[in-house]
C-alpha cells in the first residue's frame, strides 16, 4: 500500500509541483488549497504526513495544525513557511508539528524529511501495536475469573493502576497469578508504554543479584570488565516487578529501601547517585508480617513495599473460576497443537473436585499436557494424570477413615476375648510365626502362646 501525503497550500504552483515529484516516487498525494478543504481531506484521506503551509487565505496554519491533531493526535505534521521567525517555529513544534522547512526548499531535502516522517510514523506504529498486544495478552480483561473474590482484587488493581508511583506489594500462594496482575497494573497505568523489567529475587546469588538490579562501574570487582546497567536503570520511567520479594537478601533490602525513600541509586562501584523515576510492584508468597517480627524481613521496607496490598486468592477458593479457566487453557492449547478437543461433564466434574495446590499454574500444565497427549475430541477423567482422576477417591477414603472407628464392633465381647481375637488376626498375616507376631504386638511371645492355647 502506497504511502499518502497531504499537502495543504494556496499556491496552486507549489502544491502540482510537489504532487509531480512524489507521484513519481511512488505516493499517493492529496491536494488542499485552505485550510477548511485541508482538515475535511485530512478526516477522508486518514494521510500519512501532512505538509502544511502556515500561510493560508481562511483560517492560521497554527489553527489547522491544531484541529487536525484533534482529529488524530499521532498525525506527522511537516510545517513548510516562508521564513517564520524563531519564536513562531517554536510555537509550530509545541502544538505538535513534527518538524518545519522553509520555502524556498530544495526537493531533496524535503523528501529526506518526508521519509524520516515516515520512518517515525512506522516505528510509532509498529510500538502501538506491540502496546496494544501486550494490553490484549495481559490486560485486566485477561484475568479470567467471575468470582466475587477475584472481581474484587481486579477492581483495587484497576484504582491502583491510576497512580504511577504508588508502590504495590501482591501477595499470594505460588501459582496464583500474581507476574499477571503485576503486568496489567502496568499496562493499565500512565507507564504503559515504558518498560516493564522482571526481577526474581531467589535466581541469583547476593553479589549477582546486587549487580543485576544496581548495575557496576568497570572495575568494580574482578571480571567486571566493563561497565553495566543494572534492571533499576533498565526500567527508567516505567515499572520494575520483584518477585519473590521476602526472599531478598539483608544487604540488597537496605538498598532498596534507599531506591524508595531517595528514588537514587549508586552502581557497585560507583561514586555518585543516580536519579531513577520508576513505579516498584513487589510480590511474595511469604508473610512478611511475621518475617519482620523475627527480623527475617526489614520492618521499613516492608512498610515501604506495603502501600498497597493486593492478595490473590488461591484457585480453590475461586469457585467455578476453575472451569472457566480450564475451558480457556483447552481452548488455547487445543489451537497451539492444531486439535479441536473440549472437556467432558465428567472430566470437568473431577478438575473441580481436585485441590489445586499449584494454583493456576498447575491447572495450566495439567491441561496443556492433556491437550498434548489425547487422541480423541472429547476429554473424559482417564484422560488426566493419575493423581488427578483419584482425587475424589482419596479424599472420601481420607473423611471415611476419620470417622471409621479403630474396629468394627459388631458384638459386644468381654475385652480378654477381644485381645484374643487380635493376637489370632495378628498371628494370620504373618503366617503363625509367634515372634514376628510378638514384635508387632510389643508382648513376648510366651504370651502369645498362652493366649493361643486351648483351654
Amino acid at each position: 500500500m502506497k504511502p499518502t501525503i497531504l499537502i495543504i497550500d494556496d499556491e496552486n504552483l507549489v502544491r502540482e509541483n510537489l504532487k509531480t515529484v512524489f507521484v513519481m516516487e511512488g505516493y499517493e498525494v492529496v491536494l488542499a488549497e485552505n485550510g477548511e478543504k485541508g482538515i475535511s481531506k485530512f478526516s477522508d484521506s486518514e494521510p500519512d504526513v501532512v505538509l502544511l503551509d502556515v500561510r493560508l487565505p481562511d483560517i492560521d496554519g497554527k489553527e489547522v495544525l491544531e484541529k487536525i491533531r484533534k482529529i488524530d493526535n499521532n498525525a506527522i505534521i511537516l510545517i513548510i513557511t516562508g521564513a517564520p521567525g524563531f519564536e513562531d517555529t517554536v510555537e509550530f513544534i509545541k502544538s505538535g508539528a513534527y518538524d518545519y522547512l522553509p520555502k524556498p526548499f530544495d526537493v531533496g531535502e524535503l523528501k529526506f524529511h518526508i521519509e524520516k516522517a515516515l520512518e517515525s510514523a512506522r516505528l510509532r506504529k509498529r510500538v502501538e501495536d506491540i502496546e496494544r498486544q501486550e494490553i490484549e495478552k495481559y490486560g485486566f480483561d485477561k484475568i479470567i475469573g467471575q468470582s466475587k473474590a477475584i472481581k474484587e482484587v481486579c477492581s483495587l488493581a484497576s484504582k491502583v493502576a491510576v497512580s504511577s508511583t504508588t508502590p504495590v506489594l501482591i501477595t499470594g500462594e505460588s501459582g496464583t497469578g500474581k507476574e499477571l496482575l503485576a503486568r496489567a497494573i502496568h499496562l493499565s497505568s500512565p507507564r504503559r508504554d515504558k518498560p516493564f523489567v522482571i526481577v526474581n529475587c531467589t535466581t541469583l546469588s547476593e553479589d549477582l543479584l546486587e549487580s543485576d538490579l544496581f548495575g557496576h562501574e568497570k572495575g568494580a570487582f574482578t571480571g567486571a570488565i566493563r561497565k553495566k546497567i543494572g534492571k533499576f536503570e533498565i526500567a527508567q520511567t516505567g515499572t520494575i516487578f520483584l518477585d519473590e520479594i521476602g526472599d531478598l537478601y539483608p544487604k540488597l533490602q537496605m538498598k532498596l529501601l534507599r531506591v524508595l525513600q531517595e528514588r537514587e541509586i549508586e552502581r557497585v562501584g560507583g561514586t555518585f547517585p543516580i536519579k531513577v523515576d520508576i513505579r516498584v510492584i513487589s510480590a511474595t508468597n511469604k508473610d512478611l508480617t511475621a518475617m519482620t517480627k523475627n527480623n527475617g524481613f526489614r520492618e521499613d521496607l516492608y512498610y515501604r513495599l506495603n502501600v498497597v496490598n493486593i492478595k490473590l486468592p488461591s484457585l480453590k477458593e475461586r469457585g467455578d473460576d476453575i472451569l472457566l479457566l480450564s475451558r480457556r487453557f483447552v481452548t488455547e492449547f487445543s489451537k497451539e497443537f492444531k486439535k479441536e478437543v473440549k472437556l467432558s461433564n465428567e472430566a470437568e466434574k473431577v478438575l473441580m473436585v481436585y485441590q489445586w495446590k499449584g494454583n493456576i499454574r498447575e491447572l495450566r500444565n495439567v491441561i496443556e499436557r492433556t491437550v498434548l497427549l489425547s487422541n480423541k475430541d472429547i476429554i473424559m477423567p482417564e484422560d488426566f494424570p493419575e493423581d488427578i482422576i483419584y482425587a475424589d477417591s482419596k479424599s472420601a477414603a481420607e473423611q471415611s477413615n476419620k470417622k471409621k472407628p479403630l474396629i468394627d464392633i459388631r458384638d459386644m465381647v468381654p475385652l480378654n476375648n477381644l485381645e484374643e481375637m487380635y493376637i489370632a488376626a495378628v498371628l494370620d498375616k504373618v503366617g503363625g510365626n509367634k515372634s514376628e507376631a510378638a514384635r508387632i504386638l510389643g508382648i513376648t511371645r510366651q504370651r502369645i502362646t498362652r493366649k493361643t492355647t486351648k483351654k
